[in-house]
């Protein structure tokens, strides 16, 4: 689903964080592949899980405010006030 959302939008820049992708397989003009999750929270306002991993709840320290979240499947929904805004499956905060 990712790589379809991405092409839809080709004039934004994406970084993407997925430790079971390798850069090689990724061949977009408009994404980079990041290698360290930090990176992405540092140099985005929007954040867009793309998978129900519970991985991000590990890296809740590295968002925050001024972020834009978009979770479909609400794996950060316990700290939605922690951001700008929060969009899940069926709603939003913020």
């Amino acid at each position: 689903p990712a790589i379809e959302l991405i092409k839809k939008f080709k004039k934004t820049s994406f970084c993407i964080y997925d430790p079971l992708v390798k850069s090689t397989k990724i061949k977009l003009s408009n994404a980079k592949l990041e290698n360290k999750i930090q990176k992405i929270f540092l140099n985005s306002n929007v954040i867009i899980l793309m998978n129900n991993d519970s991985l991000y709840q590990k890296f809740i320290k590295f968002f925050n405010k001024h972020h834009i979240v978009i979770d479909p499947f609400g794996v950060l929904a316990n700290y939605k006030k922690k951001f700008k805004k929060y969009y899940f499956m069926g709603g939003s905060f913020g």
